[in-house]
């Protein structure tokens, strides 16, 4: 039997619009496809995925299709593709996203060189849609959390030695759907002895579906989304001693926040007045319990402006901050 030596993970739900050219994507790899397996699991779709996915097994032998009962977020899905994967590493895909035909070729022999327990490729945004690109000026080898600028790309969308995920216990938390990920990949980052980057190649095509289901534009109650936050940092504090580094992975777990999290687009969004004050309040609870002025000091000096007109916990400075003319935050 040939050595898998890539498991494609495919959560889907409802995704028979466009998961097959996701797949497609894969079975078109110049990586050979005896090397490479498929797994694709159903959570409860209402739709035809079903169908499509078990027509994809029929026709190609390393293609699985597992069905299972809704569970509410792709956590359990991912899991379970840990459980079941043959592949040296993993390689979380979603199923309205696509690879570079030369995605997985290019990522593992990354990989196999340096010994890495995960693989960055580099993104390309689709359709509008915005790619972390901090870390893609150039490829690294070997790299860690500390030395990098990884925690801008928090998405699992990454490759992992599997070997690694079941020895250090790293799993998805279930049951919740807002920010999932992010305790995941935060917990991987951190016991990561060798991140690697592949940037002269475009790997992974991140796709803006404006009719897709997806858990980061569905509403989530600002209670559930610090409350996700709050277990990242608790999973930096439970594994990192050292207090100068855990500062630093905290601040940078920030940032990451503070780019592109909920707690900047909610100035922006289309709440109203009442539930912008509430998400205001939540982010105030998470920065006063996970936060000191230490760590504050890390972070780019628009954003700690920001902390310090969040933590008047007065909804008009914060809507007055975003509309003047501020300097990149980035």
């Amino acid at each position: 039997m040939e050595k898998v030596l890539v498991t494609i993970g495919i959560p889907v739900y409802n995704g028979e619009r466009h998961v097959q050219i996701c797949i497609d994507s894969i079975l078109n790899q110049t990586m050979p496809q005896h090397h490479i397996e498929i797994i694709a699991v159903n959570d409860g779709s209402t739709d035809r995925t079903a169908a499509v996915l078990d027509a994809y097994a029929k026709e190609y032998p390393n293609f699985r299709a597992i069905h299972q009962a809704n569970t509410g977020g792709p956590g359990a899905p991912r899991n379970t593709v840990i459980s079941e994967a043959r592949g040296e590493y993993i390689f979380f895909v979603d199923a309205d996203d696509f690879l570079g035909e030369e995605a997985l070729e290019r990522m593992h022999r990354m990989a196999a060189d340096n010994r890495s327990d995960i693989v960055l490729g580099k993104f390309v945004g689709v359709n509008g849609r915005g790619v972390a690109h901090s870390m893609f000026h150039r490829n690294q080898p070997r790299t860690t959390a500390l030395q990098s600028d990884v925690f801008d790309a928090i998405g699992p969308t990454k490759m992992f030695r599997t070997k690694f995920l079941l020895e250090k216990g790293i799993r998805f938390p279930v049951g919740i759907c807002t920010a999932e990920d992010q305790p995941f990949m935060v917990h991987a980052y951190i016991l990561a002895d060798a991140i690697s980057i592949v940037a002269d190649y475009p790997c992974y095509y991140v796709v803006n579906h404006t009719d897709k289901e997806h858990a980061s534009v569905m509403p989530a109650s600002p209670a559930d989304y610090y409350g996700t936050l709050a277990q990242s940092v608790r999973i930096i504090k439970r594994h990192i001693k050292n207090q100068v580094h855990q500062d630093v992975l905290i601040a940078k777990y920030l940032k990451k926040e503070f780019t592109t999290g909920r707690s900047v687009s909610l100035a922006t969004s289309a709440l109203g007045q009442r539930e912008k004050t509430a998400w205001l309040r939540e982010l105030n609870r998470f920065l006063a319990n996970w936060s000191n002025n230490k760590i504050i000091s890390l972070l780019p000096v628009p954003m700690q402006q920001y902390v310090s007109c969040a933590k008047t916990d007065d909804l008009q400075q914060v809507l007055a901050f975003f509309s003047s003319d501020i300097p990149d935050a980035g």
